[in-house]
């Protein structure tokens, strides 16, 4: 039951932490600025409103259902604590794999990168869930690691 208090702690912490934070506008609209123009259905695809031209990433697309919750400013800012809790909660859960401590778990969701609204904390994440299944008793698992691995590139 102590690891559930830690894990709550951990958090309640990086919540806090993230909303205290104002929204990063450039970054923000930079990767919603993609979502909102495929729901639009104005540019295509692969066209960005915002940027005036192609995004060189798939990060766009992926978060398009995101997106399509609402278009208030609002939404990406719960997106990333949403996804900084979720990283808090896998790297604590992974922290003996990990050889990571509450401490270092803390300094690295409150990396200036990390904290910019920016694909780095997905694909990040992405990487630690993983993990486990990619490298299999010192061996990688190549069905696995070459999807995961394009998936994340194209991030």
């Amino acid at each position: 039951m102590r690891g559930f208090y830690w894990i709550c702690i951990v958090v309640i912490m990086a919540s806090v932490t993230r909303f205290l934070i104002p929204l990063n506008a450039m970054d923000t609209a930079w990767d919603f600025g993609h979502a909102y123009t495929v729901l639009r259905g104005d540019g295509g695809i692969a066209y960005n409103d915002y940027l005036h031209n192609t995004p060189d990433y798939f990060y766009g697309l992926v978060i398009t259902p995101i997106a399509a919750l609402s278009s208030s400013i609002y939404v990406p800012k719960i997106f990333y604590s949403l996804l900084l809790s979720l990283l808090a909660i896998v790297l604590f859960i992974r922290k003996e794999e990990y050889r990571l401590s509450i401490g270092i778990i803390l300094l690295l969701l409150s990396n200036y990168i990390i904290l910019t609204h920016r694909p780095e904390i997905f694909t990040i994440l992405i990487g630690c869930i993983a993990y486990p299944y990619v490298l299999i008793g010192n061996k990688i698992n190549w069905k696995i690691a070459i999807p995961v691995g394009v998936i994340l590139f194209l991030i």
